[in-house]
This record gives C-alpha cells, sequence and structure tokens, in this order.
C-alpha cells in the first residue's frame, strides 16, 4: 500500500480540508501553549486536587481540559470509567472523591485513600512528562497511569516528537498499512514511537507537525475507511481458493421480503475512494494468491500492471502473467465489500471491455465477493461473460460453481 502514500498525501495537501486543519491547528497550539505554562512540572507537584478532577464542573482542570479542549490533538472521550482513566474523580450524585475498587490492577499501586492515591498520580503525571521530554517510551509503557490518558499527556508535552494516536487497534491498523513491522502484542507506547521514526523519516518533509500527519490518515484522502470500519487488515492471499464458474440468465433484479415490506437489492460500489481501497485490496490478494501457486499454475513470470513502478492504466487488465510455454493470460480483478452471495456483478470500462473483447480466450475476470470475510475468487473467462448492460459494460449474473481451480485447504 506504500506506492501510493505519497499520491493521497499530495492529493490531501491541495484540499481545503488541508488548509482548514492548518488554520485550526495554529489556533489549537496558541490553546496549548497556554496550558503548558500554567500545568508545568512545578505547578503539578502543588496542584490542589479540584484543579485536577473531572466531575466538578471546572473546565480549566487538568483532566477536563486534556479529554474535552485538547480532543483536536486525538480524541480519548468515550466509555472508559473515570476512576479507570483518571484514577480519581469528584462524583457530583454522592459529592465526594471517588476511586477504583481496591481489587483492580491500576488501583492497588496507587494506595488506599485519597490523599495517598492522589499524590502518586501527581507523580505518575511528572514521571511521563519527563519521559515524554526524554523520548523515553520505556518509561511511558511501565508507567502506571491509563494507556490513552498517559500516551496523549506525552504528546501534549512534547507534541514535535510524539504522534497523537492513543487506540492500541488504531497503531495496529495503521502500522500494517504503511508496512511498519511490530509486534502486535507490544506496549502501544512503542508503536507509536515506530510511527513517530516513520513520520521523522518519509513525512516531516511534507508535513511539519505530527497532527497533521493523523490528519491525514485518519482523513478520506488516507485511511480513514479501514479505520472508521475497525477492518482486520490481512492482505495474505492464505485460504483463498479460485473457483471457476458457469454463467446463469442474467439478473437485473432481485427482490426480497422486509416485513411487510418488499425492496429491491441494489449493487452499490461505494465512494470512489472506497472502491479504490477495495480494488487495491483485491489486486494484493490475487498477485499474492498467483505467487503462492506459480508452480502449480506453471507461471513464468507474474505483471503488475495495476500500482507499483510498472502501473499503466491503459492495459485494460491488472495483472498478466507469461506460462512456461510462452503463453500469457490477461487477469482484470473486480472486487466488492459487499456479500452478493452467487451474484456477480460489476462494472468495465469501455477500454477493459474491448480488451476482454479482442482477447477472448485468455482475458480473465478474477472476482472477490466480501472482500472482508469471503475466501473465494471466482474466474471468468471472457468469452464466457455475457449479462452485460450498455452503462459503463455492466456485468450481472448468478454463478454456480463448475469446478474447482486449486484449493488451498
Amino acid at each position: 500500500m506504500l506506492d501510493n502514500f505519497f499520491d493521497k498525501l499530495d492529493a490531501w495537501m491541495n484540499t481545503g480540508e488541508y488548509s482548514e486543519y492548518v488554520k485550526k491547528q495554529e489556533e489549537k497550539y496558541k490553546e496549548l501553549e497556554s496550558f503548558l505554562e500554567k500545568f508545568s512540572l512545578d505547578y503539578i507537584d502543588t496542584m490542589p486536587i479540584e484543579n485536577y478532577v473531572i466531575g466538578k464542573d471546572n473546565k480549566n482542570s487538568f483532566c477536563y481540559m486534556i479529554e474535552n479542549v485538547f480532543y483536536y490533538f486525538g480524541d480519548i472521550r468515550g466509555k472508559t470509567p473515570a476512576y479507570t482513566k483518571y484514577v480519581i474523580y469528584w462524583n457530583k450524585r454522592d459529592k465526594k472523591y471517588k476511586f477504583g475498587d481496591k481489587r483492580t490492577k491500576r488501583r492497588r499501586f496507587f494506595g488506599s485513600s485519597k490523599d495517598e492515591i492522589y499524590s502518586r498520580v501527581k507523580e505518575e503525571i511528572k514521571n511521563i512528562i519527563i519521559a515524554s521530554k526524554n523520548d523515553d517510551y520505556k518509561a511511558i509503557a511501565e508507567n502506571h497511569l491509563n494507556p490513552q490518558f498517559k500516551n496523549k499527556i506525552a504528546y501534549l508535552y512534547n507534541n514535535n516528537k510524539q504522534i497523537p494516536i492513543y487506540s492500541d487497534n488504531d497503531l495496529n491498523i495503521i502500522l500494517t498499512i504503511l508496512e511498519i513491522p511490530f509486534n502486535p502484542k507490544e506496549d502501544r507506547a512503542y508503536k507509536r514511537e515506530k510511527l513517530f521514526k516513520f513520520y521523522e523519516n518519509h513525512v516531516k518533509a511534507k508535513l511539519q507537525t505530527t497532527n497533521l500527519f493523523v490528519q491525514f490518515i485518519y482523513s478520506w484522502y488516507g485511511y480513514r475507511i479501514y479505520l472508521r470500519n475497525n477492518e482486520k487488515i490481512n492482505l495474505s492471499a492464505d485460504g483463498y481458493s479460485v473457483v471457476d464458474v458457469d454463467i446463469d440468465l442474467p439478473v437485473t433484479e432481485e427482490k426480497v421480503e422486509t416485513g411487510s415490506k418488499r425492496r429491491k437489492i441494489v449493487f452499490n460500489p461505494g465512494t470512489e475512494e472506497s472502491k479504490k481501497i477495495t480494488g487495491r485490496k483485491g489486486e494484493e490478494i490475487v498477485i499474492d494468491y498467483l505467487k503462492h501457486h506459480k508452480k502449480a499454475l506453471d507461471i513464468k513470470e507474474i505483471k503488475c500492471w495495476c500500482y507499483g513502478e510498472n502501473k499503466d492504466d491503459g492495459k485494460g487488465y491488472d495483472i498478466s502473467y507469461t506460462k512456461n510455454d510462452g503463453s500469457e493470460v490477461l487477469i482484470e480483478v473486480k472486487a466488492t465489500r459487499a456479500d452478493l452471495n452467487n451474484k456477480v456483478c460489476f462494472e468495465m470500462s469501455a477500454n477493459e471491455y474491448n480488451v476482454m473483447k479482442a482477447n477472448l480466450d485468455n482475458y480473465y475476470i478474477y472476482f472477490i465477493n466480501n472482500i472482508n470475510g469471503g475466501k473465494i475468487i471466482k474466474r471468468i473467462l471472457g468469452k464466457d461473460i455475457r449479462g452485460e448492460q450498455p452503462t459503463k459494460y455492466k456485468i450481472d449474473f448468478n454463478s454456480k460453481i463448475k469446478s474447482v481451480v486449486l484449493d488451498t485447504k
């Protein structure tokens, strides 16, 4: 996925969205500067508890500002209980300070009484600030504060050298997308360190702040669709099977019962950005499949035309491979996130359709249904295609398996 990373980034930097983020960032950095001046290490050492806790309607308290004022620099709002996130808080209903049960893991470290707990909380906050300024990710990882809370503190106090992402799951997805080696079981602090090094080595020349880098990652121009859908990124073709399919009569409309009403099943390929991401994932699955079974398929050489150094959008197909007898196979990959069951439905450009018609005996469609959950690649030979409609050559038919080409099981 990295080969089009900078194309995405350059496209984003030419949008109004990027300009708005730059303006917003200036405003938020000024607010952050005031916050850091007030909540210095010396002040935190003597900070009264009412200026720390959330729950007292104090919009200038340490916890309130980190969670609500600076959500622009990474959102840690959510359903996590206040005693889990901040150890101690003010309970409005009971009108007293509260903390977690003494049996909970984090609670045990901080002590038993309100004063003991709050004293240790301040010590851990100071330790995080010092660790952040020293780029000591080990100390951040070992700190006893809540992971989201402490990593956000680390960013706010050293925003030039920290990444404002605090979700462990998001970090796993982003590191995978950017092809950064990591261990999913390691602490999120180390994952944030790896992501910062990637930013420093590859992105800093274009985007001068880590905040803008993260805004790009979460934009539609970047990788928001993966993060929004909480996808488990797996670009390997392990477990995929290719099957040849027979084509039934074209299906133009199908109806299903929904209570007392009936509705049409409509094929919606999604937004252009969504289609690009889905299409790219499908292409990588097919290429990986071919590489895994190069010997069994008698492949001498595989060429990828859909991305990489040989990218050529004018070919009319995504992949080709030469067999040992010299013959060539052309492959156009079509993929959808929808679960269409036995239905095959996709669109072809005029160029793709014309190239297919000129190579009916060696042009294949590799169709992947339900790309996030399915494990079947349907292969259709060009000369078997029918059911097309003249609007962008939309191919639409039902299918039934006639043979298994090569099963990885």
